[in-house]
């Protein structure tokens, strides 16, 4: 399974319906590459609380301030059916735990981000997720204290929201 960080939850939605163009065309907005992006950035999940603790991970050591945070859980299968190389691509711009999860899908053209999103919306097996605002502050704490290396991670001003201290270094 593979967890796409960038989901929006209204465009994922199960009301939203594969053999809707307009439907396709929304979630796909969600597949497009930023500029400078050769790939798409996905995070490989195994079990099922594994895709919760990727998405607060992600908003801890990628956002700077606490938001809302929506993902899309679907089967890897659905990117290499379409043709699209799925490939390992470590990043240093994330914890260790993210690092080897980090994958990126590679090849997509307009084309391709339509099809991928239908094949997504089309499974029944996806899921939608979303982190509320308020709901990560303690599951970044309890993150935190299970796994200490991850405060040398935090961005902005996490360490601070999440109750720890900060050095004058980190200021």
């Amino acid at each position: 399974m593979y967890l796409l960080r960038v989901g929006r939850l209204r465009r994922w939605g199960f009301e939203r319906d594969a053999g809707r163009p307009e439907d396709v065309a929304e979630a796909s907005r969600d597949l497009r590459l930023d500029a400078g992006e050769e790939g798409l950035s996905v995070y490989h999940v195994e079990r099922e609380g594994e895709s919760l603790e990727v998405a607060v991970r992600f908003a801890l050591t990628c956002r700077t301030n606490p938001q809302h945070l929506d993902y899309v859980v679907f089967p890897s299968e659905l990117a290499s059916d379409l043709g699209l190389t799925v490939r390992y691509i470590p990043s240093e711009h994330v914890d260790a735990f993210l690092n080897a999860r980090h994958y990126e899908i590679d090849g997509l053209t307009p084309d391709l981000s339509l099809r991928l999103a239908a094949s997504i919306l089309a499974c029944a097996g996806r899921r939608v997720e979303r982190v509320r605002e308020h709901d990560l502050l303690a599951l970044g704490t309890n993150l935190c204290r299970r796994d200490p290396e991850l405060k040398s991670s935090l961005k902005g001003h996490w360490a601070t929201l999440l109750g720890f201290p900060v050095s004058e270094d980190d200021r």
